[in-house]
């Protein structure tokens, strides 16, 4: 179990899926981290930030839109910290990446000591436990020995192994129903009882919202991030934000 201490205005955000083919959310991505480097205290993004990450030696041949957005990065982490939490399209995610942009990669249920409470963040998926099916996989690609089967490959053939598990998993989502891809209460309680906290943030679900459960005789919170498209008919986009006042979204 990881534990941070962070103090002041504390940003929280997820689920941007950025690729060269959204502009409009690369534009707005950039924009939320500068905003985020004048006026918080530390920016926390919980996953799926990136639509696909194959490994970090796609660095060193970024096109021009991930440049764009490493260097935004760069910029933040010259100002205030920043953390990630990796997710399901990025958890390949790696030590390269954390020292050429300066964000700090951290475990999912991290346990954070704030000015207001002590809360844990997560992406979310490893709560959405009655999706079977998507838990194998999780289960296979966080292997080690997966992870370095498939970093040796080409980056041409990673591209293209990438793109199709994206594919089968757009497709295969699509007949699945809803309660299954959600998070599984059973499962979210005992993390609660677990850790000895009450208040969750993630992302994952896109299902922007704050849900209460009666637990144990107290009251605990669990708070869901929206996910960012800005590239389609219905823009989608925000954050949260914790200070000593409380929690909101904005």
């Amino acid at each position: 179990m990881s534990n941070l201490i962070l103090k002041g205005s504390l940003w929280f955000a997820s689920d941007f899926h950025l690729s060269e083919n959204h502009y409009a959310t690369l534009e707005a991505f950039k924009a939320l981290i500068h905003e985020a480097s004048s006026y918080s205290d530390a920016l926390l993004l919980l996953g799926d930030v990136f639509d696909i990450w194959i490994g970090d030696d796609v660095i060193n041949l970024a096109p021009e839109w991930l440049e764009e957005i490493l260097f935004a990065m760069k910029q933040a982490t010259r100002k205030i910290p920043v953390f990630l939490v990796r997710g399901n399209r990025d958890f390949l995610l790696g030590k390269e990446f954390s020292s050429f942009t300066g964000i700090k990669l951290i475990s999912s249920q991290t346990i954070i000591n704030t000015d207001f409470k002590t809360i844990i963040v997560t992406h979310g998926d490893e709560l959405c436990t009655d999706d079977l099916e998507y838990q194998k996989f999780k289960m296979l690609t966080n292997n080690e020995n997966w992870k370095k089967q498939f970093l040796y490959k080409p980056i041409e053939e990673r591209l293209s192994l990438a793109s199709s598990l994206r594919n089968y998993s757009n497709i295969n989502n699509k007949s699945k129903p809803n309660d299954i891809m959600d998070i599984n209460e059973s499962e979210l309680l005992r993390v609660f009882d677990s850790h000895k906290v009450q208040i969750m943030i993630h992302g994952h679900t896109h299902k922007k919202g704050k849900v209460n459960y009666n637990f144990k005789n107290s009251l605990c919170e669990r708070w869901v991030l929206p996910e960012w498209d800005l590239d389609d008919k219905l823009t989608k986009q925000g954050k949260i934000i914790l200070d000593s006042n409380g929690i909101r979204f904005a």
